[in-house]
């Protein structure tokens, strides 16, 4: 735009005005109005100048007749380029703070505005940063994608390099699990809703203070460990969960987010007495357990009996819960004869909280007119055991006594152990015995042990023969199918295959699945820290476990950073793929999946391995795939990147533009792909405009011809296109 004196008065400049940038050819003036006149600046080689200044000048073009030439010189300056966007996507309704890392050279800040695709959008600086205001688009897909550039006040028609931004849904928020946790945080929270990217800036905010960690699992799931909170005013405090997709736009205030989004703050709980503290042998007792913070209690855990007894009434100070006889624990505690005390724990929704508390069991005093009297066995469980002893079997009946000599009787033999739990049940350890059926009884200890009746049998089975376990190693949140094969008792188990049970170190109980004699499977249960245990199998529903002197690996679990790279051609297989991440470790069950097909990965280190893309299938393959990894029997993981599959590129021409760069037409080009132009031997990286257009920088180079082939940096895949 030119100003002068009266230049807004001329009518149909057009006609007969033009305009002279330095040297160039004359060019017809386009339009006039109250700014001045307008004219279309010539490329700089046209303006034959020594400088990259141009005086400007109107010429009559009837008859090339010179008319005025401006005073202030007109600058010739390199392109406008955006490198770079944060963030790179933002919710449909836009007010999205983007700041812009650009190349503006000597254009002022003041004269620029933004671009998104066709709408223009306003401009910020702050503290030297350029930051443009996404504005909202109308659209009804999931995701749209629009260039983002920077133009100039007053010639918005100049084109500049640009880099895309993706429109989306904004997220919502459902549901929470757990609603609450304890003011130090680290509580892992499931989140359903809706619309959730699996982007780099995906966060999740705790009223103001963001989580500790953020994972994306799917579109509708995402997990969230809670952050701490420092010195909190009162006993519990309400916030509000957030989801941002790019880390600065969070989901919309709910106003009915109490009920929904919800997530409350709490003390952990505190226990200070509990009456009475001693529960009875045979019955069960209803305790009352006095604290700070009771009011989300609830069960009651008693010792690693592995059950939980549910709360039958709770309020801040105080809950109620009832203690059974001993005879109702399964699997039994270990015990002494007369007495013995069991650690009480607190159940909440978001784990177990131990307690400095115990309760106290003591054996009934003997009858003195039973004290006499032989047993009267009703039934034993199980039947069976391994002739290597020392496991554990139930005997119910009437009339036993607890004194020191009772005892239980395997043919000649008396038993390990003997606990009596009531006066109509006992537990007996079996001694060390050939295979094969004795007779079996019990003795109150008023005779000797051959004097007892013997009126039941008890069969010792051999011994179960570990060989070995796949896989030996998995991840600390379970899920992971493990095969123990060996040689396994066959008699009378095969026709229970439910009492067959895998235990995981000490705590860690699991049901098996029975193949055959040779094979059985579990899977793992959750592990709270890395460490290795000891697989153990139970026969008989888990009273007893046989040793396996064969040992488990729980590791941290499998985290993915990113992939490289992370696409791949629909015609060619085999992409070397490299995982950047955390954790892996060196195993020969180590694999990919790529969305549902696995194949083998090879460990290059803690924190890379590598492995190669499956062909596309067109029926059966979507064009974009979750990646992940882990190992042959633990299909279940948290953390993956997408993969994606595009159709080859086609290039149908390579032009110079100005000497500066070379413009590549053709198809199927995407910011995803890493594409390289060679000129000669000099190496530049691509930059795609839009699905048809890249330009390359031309590099320095002596004078001479050279061949310029484009092809791709990764898969190594040239493009089947050469210009001289």
């Amino acid at each position: 735009q030119i100003k002068g004196p009266e230049l807004d008065d001329w009518p149909d400049v057009e006609s007969y005005l033009s305009c002279r940038f330095g040297n160039s050819t004359l060019t017809r003036v386009v339009s006039n109005g109250i700014d001045g006149i307008t004219c279309i600046s010539p490329p700089l080689h046209e303006a034959m100048l020594m400088s990259n200044q141009a005086q400007v000048s109107i010429y009559a073009h009837h008859g090339d007749v010179y008319l005025s030439s401006s005073h202030q010189r007109f600058d010739y300056v390199n392109p406008i380029e955006v490198r770079s966007l944060a963030p790179t996507s933002g919710p449909f309704s836009g007010n999205t703070e983007i700041f812009v890392d650009a190349n503006i050279g000597v254009v002022e800040t003041d004269d620029l505005v933004c671009l998104f695709g066709t709408e223009i959008a306003k401009v910020k600086v702050r503290n030297k940063d350029i930051i443009c205001i996404s504005p909202p688009i109308t659209d009804y897909s999931q995701a749209k994608k629009v260039l983002v550039r920077l133009g100039v006040k007053g010639a918005l028609n100049v084109s500049s390099p640009g880099q895309m931004f993706i429109y989306y849904n904004s997220p919502s928020l459902h549901s929470l699990h757990p609603s609450y946790g304890f003011f130090e945080g680290g509580e892992e929270v499931l989140i359903t809703g809706s619309n959730f990217r699996n982007d780099v800036g995906f966060t999740c905010s705790f009223g103001n203070v963001t989580a500790r960690k953020s994972v994306w699992i799917s579109p509708s799931l995402a997990m969230c460990i809670a952050p701490g909170l420092q010195n909190p005013s009162s006993s519990s405090l309400n916030v509000q969960v957030r989801i941002s997709n790019n880390g600065i736009d969070f989901s919309d205030t709910n106003e009915d987010w109490n009920k929904t989004n919800n997530y409350l703050f709490i003390d952990r709980p505190e226990a200070f007495t509990v009456k009475p503290d001693v529960a009875s042998w045979d019955r069960n007792t209803t305790l009352t357990i006095r604290g700070n913070g009771m009011r989300f209690v609830t069960s009651c855990i008693f010792g690693d009996t592995n059950h939980s007894y549910p709360i039958i009434d709770a309020s801040t100070n105080e809950v109620k819960c009832t203690v059974p006889a001993v005879s109702k624990f399964h699997p039994l505690p270990a015990i002494s004869k007369a007495a013995f005390r069991l650690p009480i724990l607190l159940g909440l929704e978001n784990g177990i909280v131990p307690t400095k508390l115990e309760i106290s069991y003591t054996a009934p005093i003997i009858d003195a007119y039973l004290a006499e009297s032989q047993p009267v066995i009703n039934s034993i469980k199980p039947l069976h055991g391994s002739s290597s002893g020392n496991e554990w079997i139930q005997i119910h009946g009437v009339g036993f006594i607890n004194r020191k000599k009772l005892t239980c009787v395997f043919g000649d033999l008396e038993s390990e152990d003997t606990i009596f739990i009531s006066s109509s049940e006992i537990v007996c350890k079996t001694p060390k015995h050939l295979p094969g059926s004795v007779s079996f009884g019990v003795n109150n200890g008023v005779s000797s042990p051959e004097n007892a009746t013997l009126n039941w049998k008890f069969t010792f089975v051999p011994d179960a023969l570990f060989l070995s376990i796949t896989p030996t190693q998995g991840t600390l949140s379970g899920g992971t199918l493990v095969t123990i094969v060996g040689l396994f008792p066959s008699s009378p188990f095969v026709k229970s295959p439910h009492s067959f049970v895998c235990r995981f170190g000490r705590s860690g109980f699991v049901e098996a699945t029975v193949f055959n004699l040779n094979q059985v499977s579990c899977i793992t249960p959750r592990s709270d820290s890395p460490k290795s245990v000891e697989i153990s199998l139970s026969f008989d529903g888990g009273n007893n476990f046989r040793s396996s002197n064969i040992w488990y690996s729980y590791q941290n679990e499998i985290e993915i950073l990113k992939l490289t790279p992370n696409y791949g051609y629909k015609s060619m297989a085999g992409t070397s793929v490299f995982i950047h991440g955390r954790n892996f470790w060196n195993s020969t069950d180590l694999k990919c999946t790529f969305g549902s097909t696995s194949v083998p990965a090879m460990f290059l280190s803690p924190k890379i391995v590598s492995c190669k893309s499956p062909l596309y299938n067109s029926t059966r393959t979507a064009e974009s795939l979750a990646v992940s990894v882990s190992y042959y029997g633990d299909d279940y993981v948290r953390s993956w990147k997408d993969f994606h599959y595009f159709d080859l590129p086609q290039i149908e021409s390579i032009e110079p533009v100005l000497g500066f760069s070379i413009v590549v037409m053709g198809r199927g080009f995407h910011n995803t792909l890493q594409i390289k132009c060679k000129l000669g031997q000099a190496l530049v990286q691509a930059r795609v405009i839009n699905a048809t257009t890249m330009t390359c920088k031309i590099p320095y180079h002596v004078h001479g011809g050279v061949d310029v082939r484009i092809y791709d940096q990764y898969t190594k895949y040239l493009l089947p296109y050469e210009k001289k």
